[in-house]
């Protein structure tokens, strides 16, 4: 626990979801309120999408978004970049085919009720028993701090797989997207130069993983 603090403490300043990206400067310390709805309430901005109003934080905190990940010690003031901002983007909605009917895009963080219980199992034994009723795709961002490719790979590696092809590297155009190996049932693929949200920051290398396993096509 004492590593884990020291841990804590020295990555305060760095974005845990894409490592090598810029954050916010300033304090996001809230003063303390009487109750959550106020909490809330004084951290939501309001404009109209389509319309209709979009209802969100204009920037998050690390703890924002993971809060059961931080145990009441230091945790960071830094300004993450806005999910939100980006998918409410007329531009990225229309790339995206969203009807115009449909309201904002809205992480459900945002949300006064949103609760998370951690519990001790963890998400692993999900893909022990969906083996061999469906094929899985895991791919991993090699800069996101937040859900490290080391430690899915090891997770992986001790499901005790058949490997069906090695592990190698895939390229998308004249570039190494990253790498690639394929077990019985499971393909593991990591993302040269992403964080946590691998769409975002790679979309041509998320596109071609995604696609090419949809298609059961070389990868």
């Amino acid at each position: 626990m004492e590593y884990l603090d020291e841990f804590d403490n020295i990555t305060t300043g760095i974005d845990i979801y894409n490592i090598f990206k810029p954050i916010y400067p300033g304090d996001m310390t809230h003063k303390k309120e009487k109750n959550t709805l106020n909490l809330h309430e004084v951290n939501l901005k309001l404009k109209l999408v389509n319309g209709r109003p979009e209802i969100g934080k204009k920037h998050l905190t690390q703890a924002d978004y993971t809060p059961w990940a931080f145990r009441g010690g230091k945790k960071s003031s830094r300004k993450l970049r806005d999910p939100d901002t980006y998918l409410n983007d007329p531009a990225v909605r229309t790339a995206l085919h969203i009807p115009e009917t449909v309201q904002a895009y809205s992480g459900c963080i945002s949300n006064p009720a949103w609760n998370y219980t951690m519990f001790e199992k963890g998400s692993q034994w999900i893909w022990e028993d969906l083996k061999g009723k469906y094929r899985m795709l895991k791919f991993s961002g090699d800069i996101d701090a937040c859900v490290p490719t080391d430690g899915s790979l090891g997770w992986i590696l001790a499901l005790n797989r058949t490997v069906v092809k090695p592990w190698r590297q895939y390229q998308v155009g004249d570039q190494v997207g990253g790498w690639i190996e394929e077990f019985d049932g499971l393909t593991f693929a990591t993302v040269n130069g992403a964080g946590h949200m691998v769409p975002q920051d790679k979309p041509a290398e998320a596109f071609h993983l995604i696609f090419n396993w949809l298609n059961n096509t070389a990868i």
